[in-house]
Formats: C-alpha cells, structure tokens, sequence
C-alpha cells in the first residue's frame, strides 16, 4: 500500500508540473506585444498615442485601475462615491475612486501609515499579489511565499522572490496568463463567457514563443529503486483563532480545509446565534476568514462551532469542535490635534480613519462650525474637506474670519473600514486671538491758522523827482491783502484698514485629459499672467487658459483653471511637458504668486 502511494504521489507531482509549463506563458519582448493585443482588444488596456508602451515601467495607481477593469468592475468604481481612504491619494487624486474601491474590495491593503504608494513602481511580487486576489486566493505576505504560490497557480514562471521591478509588458502577460485560471472555490472564470470565448479565440491564434532554455535528457543510469515511506496528512483540526480589528475571525488549522459552507459552522455571541446572513466565509488553503456585518461585537467574545468540516483530501472530518476568540476594546473616535493654517482655515485630526455610517450612506453623520461663537452656514461661509482622519475648514468670506476662536464639533461617524461608531460627538476649538482685529488710534492734528499777509508800500517824497520817471502818489493808508484761504485738511486719508483682506493661492494639483490640463488651487482665482507652456522637447505649445469651480467629490467646490493646447491635435500625452507662470492673483486681484513652474507627470493610464 505505501508504495502505491509514493507511486501516485509522485505522478501527482510530474502532471501537475507539466500542466503549469504548457499553459503558463513565459516572458519575452515577442509575448509582451501579444498579450498587450489581447489585452487591449478585450478594453482591458488603453494605451496612448505612442503605443501601449510595454518597456515602461507600471506605477501602483495604474496596475490598480487595469486590475479593475480586467475583472469588469470599472462601471462600479467610477460610481463609487470616494472619501479619501489613503493620506497620499487625496479626494483631488485622478485614481482616487480606483484606490478607495479596490481597498473596499479587499483588492488591496496600501503599504502602511495610511499610505498607499501613489506613484511608487510596482514589482512581480505586488503584480502577483493583484492577480490572486482576483481569483479570490489569499495573498499574505507574512504567513505566504507570494512567488512560489504564483507559479503553482500558472500566473507566471518567474523564479526568485519578485521583488525586481516589472514593465508594462511583463505586467501584461501576468495579466494574460490570469484569464486562463479558474477562480478559487468554483469553476468560473474572471471574464463573462462572450469575452472569454474573444480570449480564447485570441489566445489560440497568437503564435507565442516557448521558453529558450531546454533541459536535455540524462543519460540512463542504473541506480536501485528506494522507496520512501510517505506521511499521511493529520486529522483535521482547528489550532487557533484570530480576530482583525472589529468585524473579522480568522479560524487556522493544521492542514487545508475543503470547499466549506455556512452548513458547517454555527457562531454564538453572549449566547445568541448569529444569523447566516450576517456573516461572508473566504477560504485560504488551511484557514478561514469571517467577515461579520451589523453585529456589535466591540469587546466581545465569539463562540465557533465546526461540523461536518473536511480536509482537502477527503481522508478526515471534524465531527465536532468549537473554538473561542476575543474582538478587543479600540481607540475612542475622537479628535487628538487641531492646527490653525491661517486667517481663514484650520484642520482637525482624528484618532482613526473614518467614513459615514454603512459605507458611504450619509445621514447619520454630521458636523457643526462656529467663528466667535456663532453657527455657520456651510457651503455660505466656509467648505469642509474630508479624507481618511483629517477635517479641514476654510472660511469663504472675511467677514466671518474668526478673530477669537473656530469651533468644530462631528458625530455619527465610524471607523474604516470596520464599522466602530463614535461613542458621543466630539468638539475641537481652536484659537484664532492671533488675528484678532485692533483699532489704530489717530494722530492728533492741529489745524494750522492762516498766516495774516499785510504790505507795507514804501514812502515817496513827491517833491523829490527822479528825472523823466513819472511819479504816481501811493494812497497813504496802508492796504491789507486778502487772507490766505484756509487748507482743506483729509484726516481720513491718515486712517489705514488693519483688515486682511486677501491671501496668495497656490496650485496643489493637476489632472491631466485628452486633451487639455486642470490645475487645481487652494483657492479662487482672479487672473494668470505671463502663461507659458513647453512640451518634453522644449517645443512651445500656444495655449489658453479659462477659469473653473467645480464639485469635487465630497461636494466641495474646487478652484483651478485649465490650459487648453491650440491646434487640431484631438488628443496629447502631457507627459514631459512644463508650465510656466509669472503671476497667480487670486479673486480680489490684490496679491499674487510667482513666477513658478510645474512639470506634468504620471499622466500615462
């Protein structure tokens, strides 16, 4: 019997290695082109002007969007409603809906610190990572080789650890190779069955290169035959219980589990039954994760019961076993740091990231700013802004600058993405005395008196006479001229206004279209001059420039101007080019910022 086994186990080996070799397509510059083909012919890849660029390298917001569209959820995530989940993809960030809906779906988790990586290359490990989780693999980096799993699956045949960077190209036939796959726990496929049979249609007429290297056959050499004794799998069991933040259980066994069902565990807390359709089951070879919904299991502890479980190999069942997890106590909601950015705005932090209740359902949330005491009207006298843990507040008008303190008081919120409400409102105050308004007393002027002007005319003996020069007798009272007249005095030209009445505004990010630039500002503006732009040959472009306000996505408005390139080009790659700007007024007209330039980046899909 054992040598049966070791016979069978050893054929399991050779077919399964052969089966990912013929299947799995391997790199080179021929199977980069051909996958970007397919790939682009199924709308999954764009391209540009230039081609679809396979030798460039391929940043994180990028790989995230063609994730999305690859499993057919690009609909979905332009829908979505974006609040900012990550502090480097603000609510102004082009891929910001891509970012905040792929974390929602478990897609991806960032890179730590509430950071998600905008603009940092993405590397085969991260790419394989994507890929297994859009075939609903786990992809742990502490408990998994990220690599190892990725070949065994046929998403690629790359050796080593995958932290070398990947292209585009390479991108692609990881991408290709995926579609092949069936998903995990089922037998279907990432592409609905029109697309699949365009795929495969494709994918059967593309002449790919096979691997260079060929191992030649050894030389036959007589050895004798040593027959090992195999280790069958232990029974399954449960070995520990682990819970995540507020809402999820990780149960882990001791060998792979198969195929569970809700059939198969019963969940008690304080001795009531969690209904099944409270909670969703992920498989992961030998663990499972439960994610729970609308149940308030903060500080609670969970009672799991398991029947009928079996192990992937079909040799062991648990009858019936039961294992207990703690959910434990988390950090109040509350605000632990406020700041005043200037006359106008200030911002608030939070102890944790948060988003209104039920995902993205407003209603039970809200908030409340006050300048010296009184209650303003959003959207008339201020804006708020939102992202992750941090409020900020500008106020629109200098007639409602505070001059002594701005209060901000929310509630209803809860924490992201693991649904802990606030336990009470909290209130942040500020203090604004900085910018107090203080009267300038006046000068004291004394009007000067006019000066009285008398003219004494000289004496003339009228018997002494010069020779021909006529004499004229002079009247003989003295006259006195007109009295100066008295000097308008303009005291109200001495008083000067101690009110701030404009601040400079500064560009804090652009968008790149088809065909024009959106730059975005801090606040509104008045005129651009002295507006030039350079392609990335240091070609002038002529352009123009029209002033906007639109509603980003949390509703705020947003200022900017957008730079419209003149010719009949109906679409350019911005990549490369430079803006240059003498002068930034802002609306009033009275201060300015420049001159400054801004070089166009990242602008590639």
């Amino acid at each position: 019997m054992k040598k049966r086994l070791s016979v069978i186990f050893g054929l399991c080996l050779i077919l399964s290695t052969v089966t990912i070799q013929a299947t799995t397509i391997p790199d080179s510059t021929k199977n980069q082109e051909l996958a970007g083909q397919i790939l682009q012919e199924l709308d999954i890849i764009k391209g540009t002007e230039q081609g679809l660029e396979e030798g460039k390298p391929l940043n994180r917001e990028q790989a995230i969007v063609i994730l999305i569209r690859m499993l057919g959820l690009e609909k979905e995530a332009q829908a979505f409603v974006a609040y900012g989940q990550f502090t480097d993809v603000p609510l102004t960030h082009w891929a910001v809906k891509y970012v905040d809906f792929a974390y929602q779906k478990g897609l991806t988790n960032g890179i730590g610190n509430n950071l998600f990586g905008a603009g940092q290359p993405v590397n085969r490990k991260i790419m394989a990572t994507y890929m297994l989780r859009a075939l609903a693999h786990t992809a742990d980096w502490e408990r998994e080789d990220i690599m190892a799993k990725a070949r065994m699956q046929g998403i690629t045949v790359d050796a080593g650890d995958g932290l070398e960077g990947i292209t585009r190209g390479q991108a692609f036939i990881y991408m290709t190779n995926t579609l092949e796959i069936p998903q995990n726990g089922n037998t279907g496929m990432i592409l609905g069955n029109e697309d699949l049979k365009r795929y495969r249609d494709k994918l059967s007429k593309a002449q790919f290169e096979k691997p260079n290297s060929t191992i030649p056959n050894p030389p036959k050499v007589d050895t004798p035959k040593v027959f090992k004794a195999v280790q069958l799998p232990p029974s399954l069991k449960p070995i520990a219980a682990k819970t995540y933040l507020y809402d999820e259980l990780e149960v882990q066994f001791n060998t792979m589990v198969a195929s569970p069902s809700k059939n198969n565990f019963e969940f008690t807390v304080d001795g009531r039954r969690i209904e099944d359709a409270y909670y969703n089951i992920s498989p992961g070879g030998a663990s499972i994760r439960f994610k729970f919904s609308n149940q308030n299991l903060h500080g609670k502890t969970i009672i799991c019961r398991m029947t009928g479980l079996k192990a992937f190999d079909g040799k062991s069942v648990i009858s019936d076993s039961t294992v207990k997890a703690e959910f434990k106590d988390f950090t109040p909601i509350k605000f632990v740091q406020g700041e005043v950015l200037n006359n106008k705005s200030f911002k608030g932090i939070l102890s944790i990231n948060v988003m209104p209740p039920d995902g993205h359902k407003k209603g039970a949330e809200g908030h409340e700013v006050y300048s010296d005491g009184k209650l303003m009207q959003e959207k008339v006298d201020y804006d708020l802004s939102w992202g992750g843990k941090e409020f900020k507040v500008v106020f629109k008008n200098p007639e409602v600058y505070p001059t002594k303190e701005a209060r901000l008081k929310v509630w209803g919120y809860m924490t992201s993405p693991y649904h802990k409400f606030m336990d009470e409102a909290d209130e942040l105050v500020l203090d604004f005395s900085a910018f107090e308004k203080k009267e300038i007393p006046l000068p004291e002027v004394e009007e000067p008196k006019p000066a009285e002007i008398v003219v004494d005319p000289p004496k003339i003996d009228v018997i002494e006479m010069w020779k021909d020069v006529p004499v004229v007798e002079q009247p003989k009272d003295k006259k006195t001229l007109p009295a100066t007249p008295e000097p308008e005095q303009k005291y109200a030209e001495a008083k000067q206004d101690t009110d701030i009445k404009a601040q400079p505004i500064v560009v804090t990010d652009y968008r790149c279209g088809s065909s024009t630039i959106d730059l975005y500002t801090d606040g509104k503006i008045g005129s651009v001059e002295g507006l030039r732009v350079v392609d990335a040959n240091q070609k002038e472009v002529k352009v123009r420039y029209q002033l906007f306000e639109v509603l980003g996505y949390d509703g705020t408005p947003c200022d900017g101007f957008e730079i419209i390139p003149e010719g009949e080009d109906s679409y350019r790659n911005f990549a490369g080019y430079t803006i240059y700007v003498e002068k930034l007024y802002e609306s009033t007209g009275q201060v300015y910022t420049g001159p400054f330039s801004i070089t166009i980046t990242g602008c590639l899909m």
